[in-house]
């Protein structure tokens, strides 16, 4: 489907649909509207600024969920602009006069996954405490303090802040 997407194509998976969307990226890209009758949900991996996107977005009946990645850190925005990639500053500039508030969740190190464990376990006895040793708690990550996290940039406590990215990683 991605290779020979256009704009505007629409798949048909027996009752959801996927329709491609404008991205505006430094190769050729496309963002993805997932649907069902009831609910929509719109994935961008890969765009910078683009009015085009946010017009289709703004046409999207039954949107719930807006999923747009920033593969870059506001410190990086140089960087980011060049390749065409929003950034948390600039997300929420673009989503601020809709009353969206944009922020990112930047966590440290955690055992939550295969690989992560693997990596984890590929590490000598030192090296662990070592890792452990550099974080100012002294503690490894859990899943539970990224979650806390979230579930504050969700509250209404979190309400005027946005583009800030906040590390969760139990250290300054």
């Amino acid at each position: 489907f991605c290779l020979s997407a256009t704009i505007g194509s629409i798949v048909d998976l027996g009752g959801r649909w996927v329709r491609s969307l404008a991205a505006s990226h430094t190769v050729p890209a496309l963002a993805f509207h997932t649907y069902t009758e009831e609910a929509g949900l719109v994935f961008s991996g890969d765009t910078g600024p683009n009015d085009e996107f946010w017009r289709q977005v703004n046409g999207v009946p039954n949107l719930k969920y807006l999923i747009i990645e920033t593969a870059f850190a506001n410190r990086e925005q140089d960087l980011a602009v060049t390749a065409k990639h929003l950034f948390p500053i600039q997300l929420g500039q673009e989503l601020g006069p809709f009353g969206i508030t944009v922020n990112a969740v930047a966590p440290g190190f955690q055992r939550t996954s295969p690989d992560y464990e693997r990596q984890w376990q590929s590490y000598s006895p030192e090296q662990q405490a070592g890792l452990i040793g550099r974080t100012a708690l002294r503690r490894p990550g859990e899943p539970a303090d990224i979650a806390h996290a979230v579930m504050f940039f969700a509250s209404d406590y979190a309400g005027f802040i946005t583009g800030q990215t906040l590390s969760v990683s139990g250290s300054p």
